[in-house]
């Protein structure tokens, strides 16, 4: 995925009051994770919503991760910067001791993120996906319920039907 791509999407991208609303609260919550069914407009709505990071807030980097270790180096580059990570566990079925301890991780780095002011992180990954992560780890689950916005938007015109999750 590439900067180039992410501008000639933005051309049919409709910025809907779902965009709008996840833009004033990643601004203050740095992390949003957004699940939904496959083919929903899950990657096309993260992508949008870090370009717009990109740009209103002049964000230095872009940066594209498909595993822990790169989120891990990613954190690690200096300067502002919007951290993207589509399909973070994946599509299939998930091994109980593997989403344990990604979860884990991922409940870290949520946190780690909410502390820092340099870094914005876009997740993305399928509904039910999520709810086995959730089932397996307490600590994101407690995350995830004490969220203060929570929503399930369905709009079929605009291909989004997605579960947006703040984290806090």
């Amino acid at each position: 995925m590439c900067y180039a791509d992410m501008i000639e999407e933005k051309q049919i991208f409709v910025e809907t009051s779902v965009y709008k609303e996840i833009i004033s609260k990643v601004h203050k919550n740095k992390t949003v994770i957004i699940s939904g069914e496959p083919g929903v407009g899950k990657t096309m709505l993260g992508k949008q919503v870090a370009l717009f990071y990109l740009g209103k807030y002049h964000t230095e980097t872009f940066i594209n991760v498909s595993d822990m270790n790169d989120l891990y180096t990613a954190l690690k580059i200096n300067g502002k910067k919007v951290i993207f990570f589509d399909d973070f566990w994946g599509g299939n079925q998930l091994e109980k001791i593997k989403v344990q301890n990604v979860s884990k991780e991922l409940t870290r780095i949520i946190k780690t993120v909410k502390k820092r002011n340099d870094c914005i992180l876009i997740i993305t990954t399928r509904e039910y996906v999520l709810e086995q992560g959730l089932k397996y780890n307490e600590e994101l689950r407690n995350i995830v319920k004490n969220i203060n916005w929570s929503a399930l938007y369905n709009n079929i015109l605009m291909l989004i039907n997605c579960k947006f999750i703040m984290a806090i």
